[in-house]
């Protein structure tokens, strides 16, 4: 309403002064001209200014009250466009907030841009407060760095197109980085000319961005996948070849791509199935469905027919309906095949056996069916492996049974040893290596039936030579193989089972021993889980732990397990005292094999007298280069151990010292981290003492602040870990 006072209140003293000018002319000049008498003239004079007072009352009161109630009525509806606005203004701050774009306005400052305004949403978005984005440069200096340079001369386009889409990364505050598209506009005014103001907005395209590059990625998957994928790959569009890969041109026979395009699908494919192949077209382009796995014939352009496995799916090509047809050459598929029902059969025969003398008969029998061979023998390798003997015998070698003869040094280098197939087909001398064969007998291959460790004995088939007669191929020497392996394995599998049931125990013995030193810090109760696997898994009768004492250097119990007293907790051994200090000192195993027997005798056989023990071991515990201890089994019977229970002994003697390294390593730690505390403590105290002493009259001054301090720090129920930080900061 103060804006319209000025306005209202001049013309109010205009009206005034006209109203009283008039008046004071007029009414002179009428009263000068009808009353001539001076008394009467005077009197009226009087009336005529009352008079002039109550017109001029009344005259303002209607005009200032007009004026009023205009002004009213105006102050009404500017106070409705004011609360109209600012709720369209909250609005669109409102709408701004939850848009994902964020809104700028700058001013064009020569070649720059001065930040002006710039929507709440940043704060959401970015992170940043909006006063700080409102700072100059802020918008440039959080431009990643390999972006910098490009958005800046981008940014110069804007004075000559007046508009401008950027795509960039971009900083927030907590330091990620995300893909932002920037559009601008300057800004012209009503004539067409640009005005020193920019308005844009930032948008968040991370998500498009990523699908852009998962979309690329996807398309560049599939043109490797088609181009280098190992099945042939064509596109039939329209009963036409309209692209092929590598593996379609090798399956073909051409030697180019253009040799194949064009074609028709019949063009490749055997007579006998192009009435299947048109109606499979013609029910996938009709109703869009995809052609099943079917086996068909190729011919390739050298004439030769191949057998394939063909699958089509429809697909849109250049606009138009088109397949796309997998072909999959299955000659060595069937060849497979044909070997995996022979060694499946084999199996199967082979399960039935119960010992040496079942097994042989079977694969003799099942590798002359399968290979086409007329002849063929199994012969098992002696102990020493100087001598093989024809177990089993067919054809020619009937006769050879049990017969015995020398390993030769080709056969016992090439076969037995490198495990290679020896392949007889021209030189006949080879054949003496073998046992005799009639004359006129064709190629003949010999493989050793081997396990994983060792050979067990060689297996060996031949052909009479004929004019159908053909020489063994890659792929009868490979299932000859395979099968001689079999029979090898099959020798040994129960051997193989157990082993293997023994070693996964032991793999989660040391498991359990790893999660006992990760999951407590308490070196008994470790030490106790290492001996339970010790008695468990070496299957001993027991066991005991003895430690490095670093200041004594002596060897002193632990723990232990299985023993009938306790009389064991007493042993103390000096560094080459007794066989497990010779362990600790030789840093070796110690075995006894016979206590009773053993020289000298062991020390302790005052503590073990009533155990019986007969074997002994003491191994030492060595962790980071060190000894920490030794780690003793005992057998109450005459044990020979194998190498792989020495070597599993020496793995839970390396588990033990790690259990006990790390225990020692946590007790040091606390140790030394109690002495820091105190040593920490007694230095703020000092200092305290030394600021009494310098004025006395403050003396225990800062004893009394640091009482008061914790006594309030209790008060305001401050959890005790944190009230030791407060008193240190308040002495």
């Amino acid at each position: 309403m103060l804006n319209f006072a000025p306005g209202m209140a001049l013309r109010i003293a205009g009206v005034y002064v006209v109203l009283a000018a008039l008046w004071i002319v007029c009414s002179d000049w009428l009263l000068t001209a009808w009353i001539q008498n001076t008394e009467q003239l005077a009197s009226l004079q009087i009336y005529k200014g009352w008079g002039f007072v109550l017109v001029t009352g009344i005259l303002l009161y209607l005009i200032t009250h007009r004026q009023f109630a205009t002004m009213t009525r105006m102050h009404t509806r500017q106070m409705d466009i004011e609360l109209k606005n600012r709720f369209l203004a909250e609005q669109l701050q409102q709408n701004l907030s939850a848009s994902p774009a964020m809104t700028h306005i700058h001013r064009v400052d020569g070649r720059e841009l001065m930040p002006v305004w710039i929507s709440q949403n940043v704060t959401q978005f970015l992170g940043y407060p909006v006063s700080e984005t409102l700072t100059p440069r802020w918008w440039e200096d959080h431009i990643v760095p390999e972006d910098h340079d490009r958005v800046m001369r981008s940014l110069t386009k804007l004075f000559d197109k007046d508009t401008l889409v950027m795509e960039y990364q971009f900083m927030r505050k907590d330091g990620s980085k995300f893909w932002m598209r920037d559009e601008r506009r300057l800004i012209r005014d009503q004539y067409g000319m640009p005005t020193r103001r920019v308005v844009g907005t930032w948008t968040d395209i991370t998500e498009r961005k990523q699908a852009e590059l998962t979309l690329r990625e996807s398309e560049d998957r599939y043109r490797n996948l088609v181009e280098n994928a190992p099945d042939a790959i064509l596109i039939n569009l329209e009963k036409r070849v309209v692209m092929v890969n590598k593996a379609c041109i090798e399956l073909f026979g051409a030697q180019k791509a253009e040799d194949l395009l064009g074609l028709s699908p019949f063009d490749l494919f055997h007579l006998d199935d192009h009435v299947q192949i048109r109606e499979r077209i013609d029910r996938a382009c009709t109703l869009g469905e995809n052609a099943p796995l079917l086996n068909e014939r190729i011919v390739r352009l050298d004439g030769q027919c191949v057998d394939v496995e063909v699958s089509a799916a429809p697909f849109q090509f250049q606009g138009k309906t088109a397949l796309h047809v997998t072909i999959r050459d299955i000659t060595d598929r069937q060849q497979t095949e044909r070997e995996l029902g022979t060694l499946h059969n084999l199996s199967m025969q082979m399960r039935k056996a119960e010992h040496l003398t079942d097994v042989t008969p079977i694969v003799l029998k099942q590798v002359l069916h399968a290979l086409q061979a007329d002849t063929g023998c199994v012969m098992l390798l002696s102990d020493d492996g100087n001598e093989l003997t024809v177990a089993q015998g067919d054809g020619d070698w009937a006769q050879s049974i049990g017969s015995t003869f020398p390993v030769s040094s080709r056969v016992k280098t090439e076969v037995l040893k490198d495990g290679q197939a020896l392949s007889i087909a021209e030189d006949r001398q080879l054949l003496a290596d073998l046992p005799p064969l009639a004359v006129g007998q064709g190629p003949v291959v010999v493989v050793p039936l081997r396990s994983e460790t060792a050979a067990m004995g060689l297996l060996a088939i031949g052909r009479q030579s004929n004019a159908t007669c053909a020489p063994f191929s890659p792929s009868n020497i490979r299932l000859l193989t395979t099968i001689g392996e079999m029979s090898g394995n099959a020798m040994r599998r129960l051997y193989l089972l157990d082993d293997a049931t023994e070693r996964l125990n032991r793999v989660q013995a040391l498991r359990q021993i790893d999660m006992a030193i990760t999951g407590s810090l308490d070196r008994r109760v470790t030490l106790n889980v290492v001996l339970e696997q010790v008695t468990t898994q070496l299957r001993v009768d027991a066991a005991s732990i003895l430690l490095t004492s670093p200041i004594t250097q002596t060897l002193e119990y632990e723990a232990g397990r299985g023993f009938y007293s306790n009389a064991i907790e007493q042993s103390k051994l000096r560094f080459e005292q007794g066989y497990a200090g010779q362990a600790a000192s030789k840093r070796q195993l110690i075995s006894v094999p016979n206590l009773k027997q053993a020289e000298p005798p062991m020390l302790r056989d005052d503590l073990l007298a009533n155990e019986n023990f007969v074997t002994y071991h003491a191994i030492p515990m060595i962790a980071k280069g060190q000894v920490v201890g030794v780690l003793e089994t005992f057998h109450r019977q005459l044990f020979k151990p194998n190498r792989e229970w020495l070597e599993f002994l020496d793995a839970l003697a390396g588990q033990a010292a790690i259990a006990v390294e790390d225990a020692r390593l946590f007790t040091n730690m606390e140790h030394a981290n109690r002495e820091l505390l105190q040593a920490y403590e007694q230095t703020i105290e000092g200092w305290s003492l030394a600021m009494d002493f310098r004025d006395h009259e403050t003396e225990g001054h800062t004893l009394r602040v640091t009482e008061m301090t914790v006594r309030l720090a209790k008060a305001m129920s401050i959890n005790e870990a944190e009230i030791v930080h407060i008193r240190r900061g308040a002495l």
